[in-house]
């Protein structure tokens, strides 16, 4: 087995917890990867676009998975919904192999990548939907 990280903020960018994403992330790696563990911490990075420096208290969610591309591509998968929903500039994730990427998730994607992670964006919500009665 390897591990998985996915680092997001416990507060939105306007100081809001964002408990409700956080209880809907930690359901959704007990249900793709049988479990996970939670750290809390604290971050700092800056944005490069807007030279915005974000100091952030964090929790750092763990999974030991499997290595294959579909359970890399899902870490992904999950760091840009929960970045859309937090409103995140971007979120860190460390995937199996060891890699690390600082996802936004207002980035655009080459087309066909773009289609297939919207299609599976798509089934993490209804997941959301199906387990979460605050969903909007």
């Amino acid at each position: 087995m390897k591990e998985g990280i996915i680092i997001f903020p416990l507060l939105d960018n306007d100081g809001e917890t964002l408990e409700d994403i956080h209880d809907a992330l930690q359901r959704i790696l007990v249900d793709m990867f049988g479990g996970f563990t939670m750290q809390e911490g604290q971050g700092g990075w800056r944005n490069p676009a807007t030279h915005r420096l974000h100091m952030d208290k964090v929790a750092i969610y763990s999974v030991a998975t499997q290595d294959t591309p579909e359970n890399r591509r899902a870490l992904g998968t999950i760091a840009v919904v929960c970045g859309m929903l937090g409103e995140q500039d971007a979120v860190y994730v460390k995937d199996t192999q060891g890699r690390v990427s600082i996802i936004a998730p207002s980035e655009t994607l080459p087309a066909t990548e773009f289609a297939e992670m919207k299609r599976e964006a798509q089934q993490l919500r209804t997941l959301l939907v199906a387990n979460r009665p605050w969903w909007p």
